[in-house]
């Protein structure tokens, strides 16, 4: 069997062949792309330390605290790496205008809050790449807190000191020759719009801090809260750098796997290769050290005591004393190497109750925003939402750290803020546009009503308010709207008054409160019943959709 190919399918075939190859190309290499034309080229920090010196450095970072394990990196199974950690620096100046209410402690121990609101603002706030704000570690290879002592306190400006521009067959090779020795170059594989976004979310968080501080001084208060910021970036400029850096592998105290196989803990670290920077990692200690620091102890307090008790206890006494000295000293000794081997799980622990404490934070600020279904949100609503989303992209579970899974849940999670951010514009020119036509429907009515005067329509209408008023309560609540939000069909009420009162409801029956303390078989009349509220708030908020529902009619949302 013969296949001919004609000259134009052949040239065809050869385009899509080097077009593939140059794409994957691009997509294997990404160093290579900073390398383009019209851009400033990426700027490489030297080494200062050699690998002896970084170990020496490691040693002395565990040794600072009390009770040092000695010689981790003088074990079996021990790795250490150098590299270069790329990271995105910026520069951007910023204007913010902010309010929030201030509050004064009472003699009677309670806060006493200003209902009125303080305003400022804020204009030409410049934030440098010398700032650590703006240096956002531009890889998913490693945790974002071990890559923290990376950060220059100093500046990564290029220059004759800190550091030169790439080469571009360093970035061919994706190595680097400094002290000696080859360093790898790691893949920027984070989008320059993401590590914005992390920026962006420092910048807040830093100044709402400095607000807090500001508005306390000015009115001397004690406390603040609803806090509003909203941010506007003047200008931004950005430029890839890469640092020096180690990682350390080691292991370090023992654990058991599932079958009862005892091995060895591994933990990493990674430490700056220049002299301004820092160690992240997590710090040991060591139980002989702490056994024997307690038995030593306890051991010259009971002999302390003897000798100043012999004469007045007597030797029979003594001897009873001493017995129970050396039993406690032991119970002492054997919990402090208790509390030395577990010391790393117990800072765990911890961690994930102040994760707890975060989301539970979160939940009630964003309750208390009165976000619901179908509504639009402001910059805080946003701002709130979308911390809590990084803060948990960030610290859960980033002790198993896979960088595919990271990278997919951070591009998944971008997408779908700026999806959503998308959304709720359009609904909002959408809610607009509505109330434009209402309006002009309004003024068309109002001088048709002058010319004509009222019509049967309006009478029927005034015909059906009076006969809503003569119904009993519960033909007026037919879907239980308001006994869901705690409210009265025939009483008074404004927006306000409906939105704490949905605050209120949710914070009794949203599903993450009530289904821990029940079980399976209620979870779907949970979910139900919290459904039906957000529906109530939905409609009783809307003042033409409650006017449609106090006469009785249905309502579609």
């Amino acid at each position: 069997m013969r296949v001919f190919f004609s000259r134009d399918s052949a040239r065809y075939g050869l385009t899509v062949i080097f077009r593939a190859i140059s794409t994957a190309s691009r997509d294997e290499n990404l160093v290579l792309r900073g390398l383009r034309e019209g851009q400033p080229a990426p700027v490489i920090i030297p080494f200062d330390l050699t690998e002896d010196e970084a170990k020496l450095r490691f040693e002395s970072y565990q040794k600072s605290r009390w009770f040092a394990p000695s010689g981790l990196l003088n074990k079996e199974g021990v790795s250490i790496q150098s590299a270069f950690f790329p990271f995105w620096c910026f520069e951007a100046t910023i204007s913010l205008d902010y309010s929030a209410k201030s509050g004064f402690d009472t003699p009677h121990g309670k806060i006493a809050w200003h209902e009125e609101k303080l305003e400022g603002a804020l204009h030409d706030i410049r934030y440098s790449t010398e700032s650590e704000l703006m240096q956002v570690y531009a890889s998913f290879k490693f945790r974002r807190d071990l890559v923290e002592g990376l950060k220059s306190k100093k500046g990564v400006v290029p220059s004759s000191l800190s550091g030169r521009p790439m080469e571009r067959f360093e970035a061919v090779s994706r190595k680097v020759k400094c002290k000696g020795f080859h360093s790898e170059i790691q893949s920027p594989d984070l989008r320059q719009g993401l590590g914005w976004e992390l920026v962006l979310r420092s910048i807040r968080k830093h100044q709402e801090g400095l607000i807090e501080k500001r508005v306390k001084s000015e009115t001397g208060a004690h406390h603040v809260k609803d806090m509003r910021i909203q941010l506007r970036v003047l200008d931004r400029k950005v430029r890839m750098v890469y640092r020096p850096g180690f990682i350390l592998d080691y292991c370090f105290n023992e654990s058991h796997a599932d079958n009862g196989e005892i091995i060895p803990e591994r933990f990493l670290s990674v430490m700056s290769g220049a002299f301004d920077g820092g160690i992240r990692g997590e710090r040991h200690f060591c139980p002989k050290k702490a056994q024997l620091a307690v038995t030593g102890v306890g051991g010259s307090l009971g002999l302390a005591t003897a000798a100043l008790g012999d004469v007045a206890l007597g030797m029979e006494s003594l001897s009873t004393y001493g017995v129970e000295t050396c039993f406690w000293t032991f119970m002492a000794a054997s919990a402090a190497g208790f509390f030395a081997r577990f010391s790393s799980k117990a800072d765990r622990r911890n961690h994930d109750i102040e994760m707890a404490r975060a989301e539970e934070l979160f939940f009630k600020e964003y309750s208390a925003s009165g976000v619901g279904l179908g509504q639009t949100f402001d910059e805080y609503q946003d701002w709130i939402r979308c911390d809590s989303e990084w803060r948990h992209w960030e610290e859960s579970g980033k002790w198993d750290w896979e960088e595919a899974k990271r990278k997919r849940w951070a591009e998944r999670l971008w997408k779908s803020q700026h999806k959503r951010r998308r959304q709720n514009q359009a609904l909002m020119e959408d809610m607009e546009m509505e109330r434009i036509a209402r309006a002009m429907d309004g003024k068309r009515e109002a001088r048709r009503r002058a010319k004509w005067g009222e019509s049967d329509r309006a009478r029927a209408f005034a015909e059906a308010q009076s006969e809503w008023g003569r119904r009993t309560k519960a033909e007026r609540d037919f879907l239980g709207f308001y006994a869901i939000l705690g409210l009265e069909p025939a009483g008074e009420m404004t927006g306000d008054d409906i939105k704490r009162a949905f605050r209120k409801a949710a914070m009794k029956w949203h599903p993450d409160r009530r289904l821990s303390d029940s079980d399976t078989t209620d979870s779907e009349q949970i979910r139900n019943k919290f459904q039906t509220l957000q529906r109530a708030y939905e409609v009783l908020r809307d003042p033409a959709l409650k006017r449609l529902y106090d006469r009785g009619e249905s309502i579609e949302l």
